[in-house]
């Protein structure tokens, strides 16, 4: 069975956290992605250039697939450059005009709580923020919806948090557009069943993968409330065989033992879904 694997890039397959890396954990999971049927598409917050700099950084095995910006940007490797998947832009398009990002801006302007991101941050398709200190989720969630709903933008609100810097996170995306969005649609355009992908994650952007119907890990040094969120989303909807925690490690072969944190926790919860993979770090 053909299979695919989407990962999440900072804190999640980049050791860029507070826990330390297996060392032979990289090199694992290259090795998986050489050597198996398995098809690779980073899924991160960043954009495209981002994650192209951070291939380079940290040595990262080259993806078939970049799911860009939140997943509101879908990009397929085409020989030695990426060619944007104009299928899902057209799709997230059709939610968002041109000029919605901007308006989108303009109508939070005075929201009591966000400060915009710097302009770099700002996407065709995502307007993010930062969550001034003390800025209550709930009531925040209820000001952001009000105006966006009232001018009819579709949006999808995802909250997230950044442990090196301290601070909260809101990214505003279409509807659908969000990382599951772009995880079904990757998955269905490379034509890998549902049983044969597996998503990573660690952090609060990853929620809505981590409780869906696709089979996903958290990796070990997955933040405590994402881990409390996730554990009670699939109880909540009977899925609890969908999400695997990593964190008792995974004999890697030559690679030695490989902890449930990063990389190692990615190669774990493959191991688990589907164990025959196990065999190629003999090959």
């Amino acid at each position: 069975m053909r299979r695919l694997l989407c990962t999440d890039l900072d804190r999640t397959l980049i050791p860029n956290g507070e826990d330390e890396e297996s060392p032979g954990a990289r090199s694992a999971l290259a090795q998986l992605v050489a050597n198996a049927p398995l098809a690779l598409a980073y899924v991160s917050g960043r954009s495209l250039a981002q994650v192209l700099e951070a291939i380079e950084t940290w040595a990262l095995p080259i993806p078939d697939v970049i799911a860009a910006d939140v997943g509101s940007s879908v990009h397929h490797r085409d020989g030695r450059g990426w060619r944007a998947d104009r299928h899902w832009e057209t799709r997230v398009a059709g939610q968002w005009q041109g000029e919605r990002q901007e308006r989108i801006g303009e109508l939070l302007a005075n929201v009591v709580g966000l400060v915009p991101q710097e302009h770099a941050r700002q996407m065709p398709y995502k307007r993010s923020y930062v969550l001034t200190p003390g800025a209550e989720r709930t009531r925040l969630e209820s000001d952001v919806r009000a105006p966006l709903e009232a001018d009819g933008i579709r949006a999808a609100l995802v909250f997230s948090h950044d442990p090196e810097a301290g601070i909260e996170l809101l990214d505003v995306l279409p509807a659908d557009g969000t990382k599951l969005h772009a995880v079904r649609h990757v998955r269905e355009a490379l034509d890998v069943p549902l049983a044969g992908t597996v998503y990573a994650g660690d952090s609060g952007n990853d929620l809505d993968v981590l409780v869906s119907d696709v089979p996903a890990v958290l990796v070990a040094n997955g933040d405590a409330a994402t881990r409390q969120a996730a554990v009670g989303g699939v109880r909540a909807s009977g899925r609890e065989d969908r999400l695997y925690l990593a964190g008792e490690g995974v004999d890697a072969s030559r690679y030695g033992r490989l902890s449930g944190c990063y990389a190692g926790g990615i190669v774990e919860g493959l191991v688990h879904f589907h164990p025959a993979l196990a065999s190629r770090f003999d090959d």
